[in-house]
């Protein structure tokens, strides 16, 4: 018999902890660029005394972002005369970042509603029950009840998460939650009934895992950040061509010798706005791909065991592959988008037709290839 060598799972984890760290902390870094980015575009033309827009219905709002702070203009006039001027400013700490301050509570609260909805929102469309010691109606309930409670003690859980059984024609399963007190593991009926004990074990190990290591709090704030830099860098950039349309008149055509740096806000939000959405798409996808991987290394660690998570993976895979139906039911779920990344497995490459390559690229799930292959279990 011959014996394969797995890999060190606590290893896997950290690498895609930290991967999936450096996402966040992009994410962080460009919501907090774009509020800088307001903060001196509102520099520029409304607070700065010398370089403000003349418009009637900017006359009457006092300067508090630069407090009476005339800048100095070393560097002449223009676009690069302003930036020197911002930098002066902040470096003398004259310019107090409101919009950076503002944008971060908007997305504090965004967040908050995004996570007291998120129990709701991805239970709705599906017919569903709680499952408890007076609920459960069969063997295999009670096994999942069982299963659950021992994947709970020997991964360190504080408390069991409330068990869901959902009616559906798919075999499939994911997890929910902003913290180990609030969270719900929820299993459809046929991946329930197909599945053997240690493969039904290996699954909830899985979801266990994304639960424990805050995967939904996690891609929720992801989602809501992409979702507010998407809004912002279109407003910014509506507002900005605005500007250009209606500064000959408001300015009385006003020449400079420099670029008009109205004009290069104009061009870096346009290019903001084709770039950023793309990005965004991109980091999230992943971002939710190494959750996957780490949510699998996590159960294998807690199983000390590849071989059961492989069988179970491997047994969704084929029955989405063999039973049209189970494929279809998906499309005709209400809020599916809102469960798609949280599934253990995803039936996306099966209905893509992209290559392989871009579909590596925007899927929320490796490939089962590359989920056994991590799992050294090919």
């Amino acid at each position: 018999m011959t014996t394969v060598k797995t890999p060190n799972w606590r290893d896997a984890i950290a690498s895609n902890k930290k991967k999936s760290n450096i996402v966040i902390v992009l994410y962080v870094v460009i919501y907090t660029l774009l509020g800088f980015i307001i903060d001196l575009a509102l520099y520029f033309y409304i607070f700065n005394p010398r370089t403000a827009l003349s418009l009637p219905s900017l006359s009457s709002i006092p300067n508090y972002y630069y407090a009476g702070y005339v800048p100095p203009n070393r560097w002449g006039d223009g676009f690069f005369s302003m930036v020197g001027d911002a930098i002066h400013a902040y470096g003398h700490g004259m310019i107090i970042p409101y919009a950076t301050m503002g944008a971060f509570i908007i997305a504090i609260v965004c967040l908050l509603a995004a996570m007291s909805s998120q129990r709701r929102l991805v239970l709705s469309g599906t017919k569903y029950y709680l499952l408890d010691e007076g609920t459960a109606r069969s063997d295999k309930e009670r096994q999942l009840l069982n299963v659950v409670d021992e994947m709970v003690i020997a991964m360190g859980l504080k408390g069991r998460p409330q068990i869901y059984v959902i009616d559906a024609l798919y075999m499939n399963a994911f997890a929910s939650g902003y913290s180990e007190n609030s969270s719900l593991v929820a299993i459809t009926q046929p991946l329930l009934d197909e599945l053997d004990r240690s493969e039904l074990q290996a699954v909830i190990a899985h979801e266990l895992s994304h639960i424990k290591h805050l995967d939904t709090k996690l891609l929720v704030t992801a989602s809501v950040l992409t979702s507010l830099i998407a809004i912002t860098v279109g407003v910014l950039f509506e507002l900005c061509r605005g500007f250009v349309w209606g500064i000959g008149n408001s300015r009385g055509r006003r020449r400079s010798s420099g670029i008009n740096p109205i004009i290069i806000l104009l061009l870096v939000f346009f290019m903001l706005r084709m770039l950023l959405p793309v990005i965004n798409m991109f980091l999230l996808r992943f971002l939710s791909r190494k959750r996957e991987f780490m949510a699998d290394a996590g159960a294998v660690a807690a199983m000390r065991d590849n071989q059961p998570l492989a069988r179970a993976l491997t047994k969704i895979h084929d029955a989405h592959v063999e039973n049209e139906v189970m494929r279809q039911a998906y499309l005709g779920q209400a809020n599916e988008s809102v469960r798609a990344a949280a599934y253990i497995y995803s039936p996306e490459e099966l209905f893509s037709g992209t290559k392989k390559f871009m579909y590596s690229l925007m899927a929320t799930h490796p490939t089962l290839g590359e989920r056994l292959e991590a799992l050294a279990a090919r």
